[in-house]
Parts: structure tokens; C-alpha cells; sequence
């Protein structure tokens, strides 16, 4: 590894390459970089509260907050009142948010095979390794 080279530059430059490419296939719905993996998400487990999202997301509870209010404003999700915890929310998607799923999910595989080209199949079982445990080592602080 050369001595200029950082896991944080190498990771900022794939999420600014993801961002882009994430905005543009779907600046037609109104749907930022910034939302849409709170999307992919709840598809995964609609109704997570937002203290759930911020912890499974790895963001800020403003972060969080701002991504949840564009998308409630924009029809993609309500929140409600947790029935058990007054003080808590629940993030549900809308038959809006159901209907894209098909092409939400497409744009983020897409995207995958476009940086994983040509890996075989055990460097790509190895990079997702590495990534999990730089991620895991860096919620640690």
C-alpha cells in the first residue's frame, strides 16, 4: 500500500462515486442518496423506529431526522406515535415507497455489480468481510 493511500480517502471516494450515481438514477422520484438507503432498509423491516434506523444506518439522530421528514414530505413514509414508547416513533413506508421497490432495489444492485465487476466470487465474499469488520472496528471508537 502506498503511503498516501487511506481506508477513509479509498471509502470517501466510493460513497461520493455512490452518491452520484444513486442521484442520478433516481432524481426522477425525488429521491436523494441521503434517503435511499433508509428505503432499502424498511423494505428489509418496515415499522423500525428511528433510534433502530440511526443505529443500523451508522448516522446521527439529525441526520436520521431530516432524511425521515423529506421522505414523509415527499409521501414515501409515515411516522407514528410508538404505541409503547410515547417518546418514539415508527418509520412505515406508503404504497408510494412499495410501488419503487422493484426499481430501488435494481439501482442498488446495479450499482454493486458495477464495482464488483470482474471479482470472483470469493474476493467478493472477502471484500464484504473486510468491509463489515473496518465498519464493526470503526463503531467501536
Amino acid at each position: 500500500m502506498k503511503r498516501t493511500e487511506s481506508v477513509g480517502r479509498l471509502s470517501a471516494q466510493i460513497h461520493r462515486l455512490s452518491r452520484i450515481y444513486i442521484n442520478k438514477r433516481m432524481d426522477a422520484y425525488d429521491i436523494g442518496s441521503g434517503q435511499f438507503h433508509f428505503l432499502l432498509r424498511l423494505y428489509r423491516q418496515d415499522g423500525l423506529c428511528l433510534k433502530d434506523l440511526v443505529s443500523d444506518l451508522h448516522l446521527d439522530k439529525g441526520t436520521a431526522t431530516r432524511a425521515v421528514h423529506k421522505l414523509e414530505a415527499n409521501g414515501f413514509v409515515v411516522s407514528r406515535e410508538n404505541a409503547h414508547d410515547r417518546r418514539s416513533r415508527n418509520v412505515y413506508l406508503t404504497g408510494k415507497a412499495r410501488k419503487l421497490k422493484p426499481e430501488i432495489e435494481s439501482i442498488f444492485s446495479d450499482w454493486n455489480k458495477i464495482l464488483l465487476r470482474g471479482f470472483r466470487p470469493e474476493e467478493k465474499t472477502a471484500f464484504y468481510e473486510y468491509l463489515k469488520r473496518t465498519i464493526e472496528n470503526g463503531a467501536e471508537k
